[in-house]
């Protein structure tokens, strides 16, 4: 009895890591995804139909099988198309620009918005019309108004 649950445990432990290997073609895709097809801007080659997007994941492919990394494939295509050609740059030199630019500007914009806020809040309203100086005004400009109309 203790013989078969062992038999059965190592069965599943065998299953369990066979699931977890990698195809090379599961490996292809991934690296097709980080790789912006040159026809189609902003495409990955995994996903594109143009021939050259294709002849591109063919390239992958047959370095995968030559046994070449995923970082080998990567510098590969840079040394070749620059580092245009990945989808996600590297964070390194004037790439971080393309990183940092756009939190900073988030924040400068929430910052600039709680501002205006802030100032629109602390502006002071103005100050409720006193109705009896109003007519004591508009009394005075009716009367100079009746003095020119009697001259």
């Amino acid at each position: 009895m203790m013989t078969a649950a062992l038999v059965l445990w190592c069965l599943g432990q065998t299953a369990t890591v066979e699931a977890r290997v990698e195809t090379s073609d599961d490996a292809s895709m991934r690296i097709g995804q980080n790789l912006r097809c040159p026809v189609c801007q902003g495409m990955p080659i995994g996903e594109s139909p143009s021939q050259m997007a294709q002849d591109m994941m063919a390239r992958v492919r047959e370095m995968l099988a030559e046994g070449k990394s995923e970082a080998e494939i990567l510098d590969f295509f840079v040394a070749r198309y620059g580092q245009w050609v990945l989808l996600a740059p590297k964070p390194e030199g004037m790439n971080l620009t393309l990183w940092f630019l756009p939190p900073i500007g988030l924040i400068i914009g929430v910052a600039i918005a709680v501002g205006f806020a802030k100032r629109r809040r602390q502006r002071p309203s103005s100050p409720p019309r006193d109705r009896g100086a109003t007519q004591a005004n508009d009394e005075y400009y009716l009367a100079a108004i009746r003095r020119e109309v009697e001259e």
